[in-house]
């Protein structure tokens, strides 16, 4: 009996626990389903959330390919320095201005590089909290070898965020062409002002040297008999004669150019300059030595006349440097990119010059002493010459004319190797 309730209650305990299995199973079930309901929407949260960080992404991606193009197509130079004055960002018109390459200074100490020495004082002041806007600053290590140290304008910011220093950001902008034609311009208005005296002056003087020409003219009538004050006379007649060449190579000068262009072929303009300067006995041509390369035939539309006399004054001033001995090397070339010609110590450019043409390119090259760098700023300025008897228009007219043609003068010279004279006509527009 005792054995048959033992195993009721056995049995009602197991029905019991089986009871309690059967609730824990079901709970179980129920929370397993709930979290695998919970998991199934984390899982479409996650991956909305997927779609949406791989949007940003693509978002990000076109924006930061769109900052570095807008900072890679900057026609200023561009560099950036993170807060302990390393180098993040240089674009390539700044490894172009500074001679560097962007791998070989990224993440550098910016001090460091000596390239940049320039820019240490206004990066500290920057830091300091003294940013500088449009500092006029001379780079000494000029990259394209011009011989004169390179004007450049700066300007600095601060990159701050929530009071923290990021870095500093430069700009640096190349004001070599602006100083060019700043200069152009206040050249032509000095010799606008220049030219109206010259003619008032010129008249003034060629009036009554007309009357001492005309008298000196009859005394060496009266004094035929009489040789050493006829060779007086003579002397006169020469000096006014000298004189008034003079004051119409300066009413030339003063006058405005008319330009005439009819299909010429260059080399023959060349080769009459050639011919007509060896007729200037004062140069002593009979001793130098032409030596001619015409490496293209060119036909183009242009003014002979005025031409010539760029060409002739050119020739002649080789002479004069040579002293009336020695090589005068002449070249007449074609040129495509002029942008890839060697550096000149001078360059003159005209107000409507532009690169990107094809040119006609004439050389004259002395073996002369070269030009000395002080004279060499101001040698197209009227009046100012390094002869004895020089009028200091020469150059100045070929100044002139070149501005007529648009085109471009280079300047190349040393102690050793002389002087080479370079102009350019634009063969288009």
């Amino acid at each position: 009996m005792q054995q048959d309730l033992d195993k009721s209650e056995y049995l009602k305990n197991l029905q019991s626990a089986f009871e309690q299995f059967n609730k824990r199973t079901e709970h179980l079930a129920s929370a397993y389903n709930s979290l695998k309901k919970r998991a199934s929407e984390i899982d479409k949260e996650l991956e909305r959330k997927n779609i949406q960080l791989e949007k940003k992404n693509i978002q990000l991606k076109r924006t930061t390919r769109f900052l570095d193009s807008l900072v890679r197509s900057m026609q200023s130079a561009l560099v950036a320095i993170d807060g302990r004055k390393r180098i993040e960002t240089v674009n390539p018109v700044a490894t172009h201005l500074f001679g560097v390459k962007e791998k070989d200074v990224r993440g550098k100490y910016i001090k460091k590089i000596s390239s940049f020495k320039p820019l240490w004082p206004l990066i500290d002041s920057t830091i300091s909290g003294f940013p500088v806007t449009a500092r006029e600053v001379h780079l000494s290590e000029n990259p394209f070898k011009t011989g004169e140290p390179m004007l450049v304008e700066v300007s600095t910011s601060r990159m701050i965020v929530k009071n923290d220093l990021l870095g500093v950001l430069i700009i640096i902008r190349d004001m070599t062409e602006l100083r060019e034609l700043r200069d152009s311009v206040i050249r032509n208005e000095n010799l606008a002002m220049l030219g109206q005296m010259a003619v008032t002056v010129a008249h003034e003087i060629r009036n009554p040297l007309g009357g001492v020409e005309g008298f000196a003219a009859l005394l060496r009538k009266d004094l035929e008999e009489d040789h050493k004050k006829r060779e007086l006379a003579d002397k006169i007649l020469l000096g006014t004669r000298d004189l008034n060449s003079f004051i119409t190579n300066l009413l030339d000068f003063a006058r405005p150019l008319k330009v005439v262009r009819k299909k010429e072929r260059l080399s023959d303009i060349m080769d009459k300059a050639i011919s007509f300067s060896m007729n200037y006995p004062k140069d002593n041509p009979s001793c130098i030595k032409i030596r001619k390369t015409y490496e293209s035939e060119i036909i183009h539309p242009v003014d002979g006349h005025l031409l010539f006399r760029l060409l002739l004054n050119l020739l002649l001033n080789a002479y004069e440097a040579m002293e009336g001995k020695g090589t005068c090397k002449i070249k007449i070339s074609k040129i495509h990119n002029i942008k890839r010609m060697k550096k000149a110590d001078k360059i003159i450019k005209s107000l409507n010059y532009r690169e990107d043409k094809p040119f006609a390119a004439f050389s004259v090259k002395d073996t002369g002493p070269g030009i000395e760098r002080d004279f060499l700023e101001k040698i197209f300025n009227p009046f100012v010459t390094s002869k004895a008897f020089g009028t200091g228009l020469g150059l100045s007219m070929v100044q002139k004319i070149m501005e007529a043609f648009n085109g471009r003068i280079d300047i190349i010279t040393s102690e050793e190797k002389g002087t080479e004279f370079k102009f350019y006509i634009p063969l288009e527009g």
